[in-house]
């Protein structure tokens, strides 16, 4: 049971549940690391092929045991965009709350705005720049072939179209 806690302890960190009574239950977590197992494994193919039992919560074999780290960071994070998600949900359904009385007022429209812009930069979009990194491969290599060349000759105004710069002919 040893992707339980690490993988639970990792997600806490993650989603910010640290707190002495925390927002999510450890069983509560457990599921929500499984259903995102199933979901990453279906979304991208690892060397190795892990059995997930939903009803039965658990992966196997355990990924920690074999320091599979693209598989479990992946699965944190897919985690973490779940739980953003929900928080979001809530939020949402409680969100345009407006209370005036007399030079005081509260409203919660606000609180929205912060979790959109958390699923739109925290975990949800890790996981997916993380998963376009692990399908590319080495992204090192493709940065290097699709990037510009200079070099320290390379005179930029002998590209130009038309009549030569100091005696050199443009290209047409």
């Amino acid at each position: 049971m040893a992707w339980q806690d690490t993988m639970v302890q990792m997600l806490r960190v993650v989603i910010f549940d640290l707190e002495s009574t925390p927002t999510y239950s450890d069983s509560r977590l457990e599921e929500m690391l499984v259903a995102s197992a199933h979901l990453v494994s279906q979304d991208i193919d690892f060397s190795t092929s892990y059995t997930i039992d939903i009803l039965g919560q658990s992966i196997s074999p355990d990924p920690t045991d074999s320091s599979d780290k693209e598989f479990i960071n992946f699965v944190v994070l897919k985690a973490a965009c779940l739980a953003d998600q929900s928080t979001l949900r809530s939020k949402v359904n409680s969100a345009g709350v407006s209370v005036r009385l007399g030079p005081s007022a509260i409203s919660t429209s606000n609180n929205v705005k912060g979790f959109e812009i958390l699923l739109n930069q925290g975990p949800c979009s890790a996981y997916e720049k993380m998963k376009w990194e692990y399908e590319l491969g080495n992204a090192n290599a493709i940065r290097a072939v699709l990037s510009p060349f200079i070099g320290n000759n390379f005179d930029p105004r002998s590209l130009g179209g038309g009549g030569g710069v100091e005696g050199k002919q443009g290209y047409r």
